[in-house]
């Protein structure tokens, strides 16, 4: 690195990169010390691992794969969603007996259109499976996967970037209509319904099971399932309150405009 002001420039942004909670800017790292973080939470959650990260990337150690997966294992009253754009990884994984296939660990693929890679490798390891297609950035013909997942979450691009794809309304509709086909639960991403408010309502793949039970999943109004990946207190789809906290927002709403009425 050079003196000039170039070289200054690259000093003052390494300082601030290591000023802030992330010392080691890009440079991948295990912060070992919250690997009980799950085992602390009783209440169960859905947990999304790495959410600002790949676990599985070709970059990462096996060894920090396996001690993140073995923290997760030994908190099971969570459930777990992990995302990658190298699935191949989980195969690796899954052939050394590594890979865990608990109910309650689910391993997703970023499918953005039918080049990605996840369409291919996935049906071979028995695991809970799912495809995020977030964002959509062209067509996907599902039926040329050589297996399909058990879940699909769809999103659109968002940011300010130049080029920017805006989904079209035909690539949604069509993945739509092929999961319904095959019984695979769909989740719509807010992005997307930004762009097409009339989507039907989300579904989770264990919305058959405990979530189905539970009043803060499910809008009562129109049925739509929006957790526990996005906690909403009032439902995207048709605008129902779906916490208490969101009951009394709209009581103190309507108490508002009764006064404003006596008035």
């Amino acid at each position: 690195m050079g003196d000039g002001p170039a070289g200054a420039g690259l000093h003052v942004l390494e300082s601030k990169i290591k000023a802030t909670p992330y010392p080691y800017g890009f440079e991948p790292t295990l912060h070992r010390y919250r690997l009980n973080q799950p085992e602390r939470q009783e209440e169960p959650q859905t947990v999304f691992v790495c959410s600002m990260a790949d676990l599985f990337g070709r970059w990462v150690p096996t060894s920090w794969i396996v001690e993140v997966l073995d923290a997760c294992q030994r908190a099971p009253q969570h459930r777990y969603l992990f995302l990658t754009k190298n699935p191949a990884r989980y195969l690796e994984l899954d052939r050394v007996a590594l890979l865990p296939r608990a109910e309650n660990f689910w391993y997703g693929s970023t499918v953005a259109n039918e080049d990605a890679a996840a369409m291919y490798p996935m049906p071979w390891a028995n695991i809970n499976t799912f495809w995020s297609m977030e964002p959509l950035l062209g067509p996907v013909d599902m039926n040329a996967a050589e297996g399909l997942p058990q879940w699909v979450i769809l999103g659109a691009e968002t940011g300010n970037r130049r080029d920017k794809v805006v989904p079209r309304r035909e690539w949604v509709d069509q993945i739509a209509a092929f999961c319904a086909e095959n019984e695979i639960p769909v989740f719509y991403k807010d992005n997307l319904r930004a762009y097409f408010p009339d989507l039907p309502p989300s579904a989770l793949p264990w919305s058959d099971q405990e979530d189905a039970n539970d009043p803060r999943c499910q809008c009562s109004e129109c049925g739509s399932i929006e957790t526990p990946l996005a906690r909403h207190r009032f439902c995207p789809s048709c605008g129902a309150p779906m916490t208490d906290e969101a009951v009394d927002i709209r009581l103190k709403e309507l108490e508002a405009l009764k006064d404003g009425k006596g008035d």
